[in-house]
């Protein structure tokens, strides 16, 4: 089973979603029975952050789960979902534990890459960085582990926030503002250092939280198979950005959903969900 999120064929959600965000997981469970899309909630988790605990689909369709410890959640042991807890409806026999302290949402997958920030190596300081990434290149079973600088006022420190595969030699990463360009230089340069194409989102969407920080949405749709689903702040999405979306994925239906609510909290779709090939 390939790592591309267009090979996947069902998504999971954590059951607390629709009792806290009501209206938006009506509005986006539509969209997904609209485009025949499988999707299931589990109960087996303490917050709607499905990606970061949820075990990693290899390409033969095994799972790799990870210890998950983040350094955000310290003093917020309520919060923290147990992996092996979040994962006990899948069969044991498919599954392959590793001793790395992961967050799923620093893991941006392709067939053949991943891309972590930086922080990955903070969180396993009991490794070199030259393990780490032998441990993560022979567990997922791929080539390259490629590193980007982690966002200075991002807690999370995840790599799904700042750039996505289009593919196996494109990424997509946000359009910055004025505050955030030295960052977005080094981004770029951390990526394009790997013979990566850099294709850069439209300026639009951004959402400003009160400490300052700037959030862009966009950059964490979802996809799974050929349906891809932008979070917007408010109703309507840009048609720059529908444009850009089609340009890229054109075998794809995009849709798009108000995911202010979501936002507010720090992250967006790709976030809350979990999506897997299953046969």
């Amino acid at each position: 089973m390939p790592h591309m999120d267009s090979q996947t064929n069902k998504v999971y959600f954590s059951n607390i979603l629709p009792k806290k965000h009501s209206k938006f997981s009506k509005e986006f469970f539509k969209i997904l029975d609209n485009n025949n899309i499988n999707y299931e909630l589990i109960s087996t988790t303490k917050d709607i952050w499905m990606r970061d605990y949820m075990p990693i689909q290899k390409r033969d369709g095994n799972f790799i789960r990870y210890i998950h410890q983040p350094d955000y959640l310290i003093g917020y042991s309520d919060l923290r979902t147990n992996p092996k807890e979040a994962s006990i409806f899948l069969d044991p026999n498919i599954i392959i534990d590793i001793e790395l302290n992961l967050d799923g949402g620093n893991i941006v997958r392709s067939n053949d890459k991943i891309i972590c920030t930086d922080k990955i190596f903070k969180a396993n300081a009991d490794f070199s960085k030259e393990e780490l990434v032998d441990i993560l290149k022979s567990s997922l079973d791929i080539a390259e582990v490629i590193i980007i600088p982690e966002q200075p006022y991002d807690m999370t420190g995840h790599s799904d926030g700042l750039v996505r595969f289009i593919d196996e030699n494109r990424v997509m990463i946000s359009s910055y503002t004025k505050e955030d360009s030295e960052f977005a230089k080094q981004l770029t340069s951390s990526l394009m250092k790997q013979n990566l194409e850099v294709v850069t989102l439209p300026p639009k969407g951004y959402f400003r939280e009160k400490n300052g920080a700037v959030w862009i949405p966009y950059i964490n749709y979802m996809q799974v198979g050929d349906l891809i689903v932008l979070p917007c702040v408010g109703e309507k999405v840009e048609p720059e950005v529908i444009e850009f979306f089609q340009r890229c994925f054109p075998d794809c239906y995009v849709e798009y959903l108000d995911a202010t609510s979501i936002i507010k909290q720090g992250g967006a779709l790709n976030c809350i969900s979990w999506n897997v090939y299953e046969k």
